[in-house]
């Protein structure tokens, strides 16, 4: 048996080394919602809420208006998450239509400077011969 070693590219990491140092630019990744803040608010408040809700059920005593608090608390939980989703997703597509149109604009200018001679007319002596018999008329 022959053995044969394998190479180790220069490309390749080494262990405990990042492939990209400086992370993902700011600004980059997923947008997150303004709303994701409330929806935490709302989370730490779940297990209290539930509990409320669990000794209501159970025969206990609870108060009215901590009751309602409670209910309310759990059922826009959900309602919170779902604008938080939506306005996520709309920042996303906002920026997403926002740079597919700057590519194209930026391809745009890049394939009109490619043309020859750019924005520059050019006259043949044929045309000068006609723009000469229109000044004579």
């Amino acid at each position: 048996m022959s053995k044969t070693k394998v190479k180790e590219r220069s490309t390749e990491w080494k262990p405990g080394q990042s492939g990209n140092p400086n992370g993902r630019p700011r600004g980059t990744g997923r947008p997150v919602s303004q709303l994701r803040a409330t929806l935490r608010s709302l989370r730490e408040m779940e297990q209290k809420a539930l509990d409320n809700i669990r000794s209501s059920v159970a025969g206990d005593d609870v108060d009215k208006e901590v009751l309602a608090t409670s209910k309310w608390v759990v059922s826009n939980i959900v309602t919170v998450n779902r604008a938080a989703v939506a306005d996520e997703s709309l920042t996303f597509n906002i920026r997403q239509a926002n740079l597919a149109r700057q590519e194209e604009e930026a391809r745009r200018v890049e394939e009109e400077a490619r043309k020859p001679g750019g924005n520059v007319r050019r006259f043949t002596t044929a045309h000068m011969a006609l723009e000469d018999e229109d000044d004579e008329e």
